[in-house]
């Protein structure tokens, strides 16, 4: 009978020992899991289509080549978001579209998982970037490599200088300059003639 007894006792205490073992393996699996996820959600928190400078271009209120040279402290306020907005100063290198003055600060989130600008100290980089009423904002998906204009396609532009408008316009604008002046001789030419018959004899 001591035999029986003691493989009964081993058998309950394996029992006690998988009933203490399988939950903590099955919470160890599910934090790995949870890691996982929040791991890829953080991977894929900012997805992009592939950049093309033209589009960028035409479809942005400003472009510059800058290198990144400040991004100033905030201090936080409640909790910290990855979409909180932080400023990004730039020294501007050339400008391509838009009036801009060298240092210029550019808002995004603070991290690339919120579309935040992904631009190291001391690295240049084009940026394509928006006006709104709290100043430039720009993302990660607005964001190319330093060549990305200067291929030759893009005329840059002198700072503080928007673009050119149209040689129609020019031609528009002289029309009506030479239409000014002639107008402006006619007129000189009716008042002298007016003034001529009244001291006539």
């Amino acid at each position: 009978m001591e035999p029986e007894v003691g493989n009964r006792a081993s058998r309950a205490e394996r029992r006690i020992h998988m009933t203490r073992t399988i939950p903590r393996a099955l919470l160890v699996v599910a934090l790995a899991a949870m890691s996982l996820h929040l791991g890829t959600q953080s991977a894929l928190g900012c997805s992009c289509m592939e950049p093309d400078a033209a589009d960028l271009l035409a479809n942005s209120d400003a472009a510059f080549v800058g290198t990144l040279v400040a991004v100033p402290d905030q201090p936080a306020i409640g909790a910290i978001s990855s979409a909180d907005q932080v400023p990004y100063v730039f020294e501007i290198q050339t400008v391509y579209k838009g009036e801009l003055d060298t240092p210029i600060t550019v808002y995004s989130s603070r991290d690339s998982a919120s579309c935040g600008l992904e631009v190291g100290l001391g690295n240049s980089a084009t940026l394509f970037v928006d006006q709104s009423d709290d100043g430039w904002r720009g993302s990660l998906c607005s964001t190319m490599g330093p060549e990305a204009l200067a291929d030759g396609t893009f005329e840059p532009l002198p700072f503080g200088q928007a673009p050119e408008p149209p040689a129609q316009d020019f031609a528009r604008w002289a029309l009506l300059g030479v239409g000014a002046v002639a107008g402006a001789a006619v007129g000189l030419s009716v008042v002298r003639a007016r003034r001529g018959r009244r001291t006539g004899p």
